[in-house]
């Protein structure tokens, strides 16, 4: 029987590489008096080509390291500060923590955040906002009946005048033809008042009447 070894090792490596993609733009990896092994770069490269999605324009990412060295700020002492260059404006971000590999994961997706809302504004979103036709909209309307003969004959009534209610009121009290006047005059206390003097007309006998009673008187 013969035996195979495996480099279990080698098999791990080529896993890793092909589930982190490598980035087409390059990067650069600096720091201020700090020391950046080559592990670090890898794991830089590898997190930075997720962002290329948003924009293929991206030909450089450029990544810097500090330090603080007070001792009061352990917690945010890390800095690490990512610009990505490319068509249009620059775009960066930075973020503070107690080391570079939380530092860097903050800024990064503060730096995703930024060119996805840039990738959304570049979308067409005017296409299911489609205006309505002239003729689907007027098939859609009701009947337009603002102009009908029983509209206008309501108009006219709701328009009358007070004094036109108040002829039609005393007109009706009586079936003979009246007059009415409207007097107006100050009270005692300066306050004008209405006074209406209606009387009623004598209508003038017809002819035919008047011959009707000569003819009686007559026989």
């Amino acid at each position: 029987m013969s035996r195979q070894t495996v480099d279990y090792d080698h098999l791990l490596a080529d896993t890793d590489e092909q589930a982190e993609p490598t980035p087409r733009a390059e990067v650069v990896v600096k720091g201020r008096n700090v020391e950046i092994p080559d592990h670090y770069r890898v794991y830089v490269s590898q997190k930075l080509a997720r962002l290329e999605r948003f924009d293929r324009s991206i030909y450089l990412f450029d990544v810097e390291l500090k330090h603080a060295p007070n001792r009061r700020q352990r917690k945010s002492c890390q800095r690490v500060e990512i610009t990505a260059r490319g068509r249009g404006p620059v775009r960066r971000a930075e973020a503070c923590a107690n080391s570079f590999y939380a530092a860097f994961e903050t800024a990064v997706d503060k730096l995703e955040n930024r060119l996805r809302r840039v990738k959304d504004r570049r979308k067409v979103h005017y296409g299911d906002k489609t205006p309505i036709s002239l003729c689907e909209a007027a098939a859609a309307a009701p009947p337009d009946t603002a102009f009908s003969p029983r509209t206008r004959n309501r108009t006219r009534t709701a328009v009358r005048s007070p004094t036109t209610s108040r002829v039609a009121s005393c007109a009706s009290r009586s079936t003979r033809p009246s007059r009415c006047r409207w007097m107006t005059h100050s009270t005692r206390w300066n306050l004008s008042a209405t006074t209406s003097f209606c009387s009623t007309t004598r209508r003038p006998k017809s002819r035919r009447s008047s011959t009707d009673a000569m003819a009686t008187t007559t026989a």
